[in-house]
């Protein structure tokens, strides 16, 4: 993509609207997310393959102002990201933040991995989980697994 194209779609009202709206839903500086806008219009465009360039926008946008609140509040960017949202519900319960990554993260699995993954924020076991699907604790150990690779790509 070229200049020419990018400064098409920063002018584009649509984007822009986009852009706001993700906005308008993180606690961040003005400055922080007029800076956030510019990034993430601009990692959009870079990697945008087909589809609906708004939804990959949208995405995008989000993704930024999560990684700008994990920068300030300390919260961890790592491979288990469950795990620690676990552990963090365990001592103080989820926060907005959290509930905002979580809900984002769980949006790019199935159902199944869905179940799997909140089953294992209840504190349930992979053979408690077993027993509601009437498949073995090691397939949901497997799933569990695919579910937790899925969500790491999208970090």
């Amino acid at each position: 993509m070229n200049l020419e194209d990018y400064d098409k779609l920063a002018a584009d009202i649509n984007n822009i609207r986009i852009l706001n709206a993700v906005a308008k839903k993180f606690p961040l500086d003005k400055d922080d997310l007029e800076h956030l806008k510019g990034v993430a219009l601009w990692k959009a465009s870079l990697t945008y393959k087909g589809g609906k360039f708004t939804t990959h926008l949208y995405r995008s946008m989000k993704w930024e102002c999560m990684k700008a609140i994990r920068k300030r509040v300390d919260i961890p960017l790592e491979d288990d990201l469950v795990k620690s949202l676990v552990n963090k519900k365990q001592r103080s319960g989820l926060t907005d933040i959290d509930r905002i990554e979580l809900e984002d993260l769980l949006s790019v699995l199935s159902k199944r991995e869905k179940e799997v993954i909140e089953g294992r924020l209840q504190n349930r076991t992979f053979e408690d989980i077993g027993e509601d699907f009437g498949v073995t604790k090691e397939r949901i150990r497997q799933i569990y697994k695919a579910a937790l690779e899925k969500m790491r790509k999208e970090i």
